[in-house]
């Protein structure tokens, strides 16, 4: 797995279970056909507390083919789950290989 070409959209869903859950889109691009199983995946945070901005990172990660394939900038979308946010959490930060993109809630 490794980060796709960029980010393009980012979108937010509030599901309103026990704790609550925030079902996070995306939409980018890749340099190839052929990248498979998109994911959104919270980077790693060191330490409890939020960051100060409330801005919750995550990295929009795919599988990259193998063999030769085609270079052609392709669209594709992926999806993540952010379980329980933490209070004072107000959005999320998606990072490709060339750029971010923000979503609030």
């Amino acid at each position: 797995m490794e980060p796709v070409l960029s980010v393009e959209r980012v979108e937010i869903k509030i599901v309103k279970s026990n704790p609550p859950q925030w079902q996070v889109s995306a939409g980018g691009t890749v340099g190839t056909l052929g990248w498979t199983k998109p994911e959104l995946v919270v980077a790693m945070v060191i330490g409890p507390e939020l960051p100060d901005d409330g801005i919750i990172d995550m990295i929009f990660m795919a599988e990259r083919p193998t063999g030769i394939v085609p270079q052609v900038i392709r669209p594709i979308s992926g999806f993540g789950t952010i379980e329980s946010p933490p209070p004072g959490a107000r959005g999320v930060r998606v990072k490709s290989t060339t750029n971010a993109m923000e979503g609030l809630v």
